[in-house]
């Protein structure tokens, strides 16, 4: 089966069949500008490949979505998950990042994975910064929330 080659935001080079290429250019995670590379190391826009379909859903629309997904999933959040549909979740997203700051500050030095303890005290995670950042966009985590570093440091949402 033949390999491709994608490189993600940080410059990673990924590797993926033609099938998760074409899946991931339907979920926004792979954009007409991102750059793909062939077996034979030929490198273009994915724009310029045949056969991708890409997302008319914004990238970052997927990226909240999947972080919404991740916490629905975790202990405590099943029922709220069972209850959202996916037209809901992104209306949820879309309205969050209307209201959202254009500009997301990020610690980019902090790159340890981060906690948070739900409303039975149970620790849940583990998220980058930038997921937790996106959650509390989301409304996703109380003002209260007790987050937690990986090295131990603590504070609230």
């Amino acid at each position: 089966m033949a390999k491709w080659h994608y490189y993600n935001d940080k410059g990673e080079k990924i590797t993926v069949t033609v099938g998760q290429l074409k899946g991931l250019a339907k979920a926004g995670q792979v954009t007409p500008d991102t750059i793909v590379e062939t077996e034979a190391g030929k490198t273009a826009p994915a724009r310029k490949v045949k056969g991708l379909t890409f997302s008319k859903t914004p990238a970052i629309m997927s990226e909240f979505v999947q972080v919404l997904d991740n916490f629905l999933s975790t202990d405590g959040h099943q029922a709220d998950s069972a209850q959202m549909t996916q037209e809901k979740k992104y209306a949820l997203v879309s309205q969050s990042i209307k209201s959202a700051q254009s500009n997301i500050t990020t610690n980019l030095s902090d790159e340890l994975a981060w906690y948070y303890y739900n409303k039975f005290g149970q620790k849940c995670g583990k998220f980058s910064y930038q997921e937790l950042h996106k959650l509390a966009m989301l409304d996703m985590l109380d003002p209260d929330t007790l987050l937690e570093r990986e090295d131990g440091h603590r504070e609230v949402a």
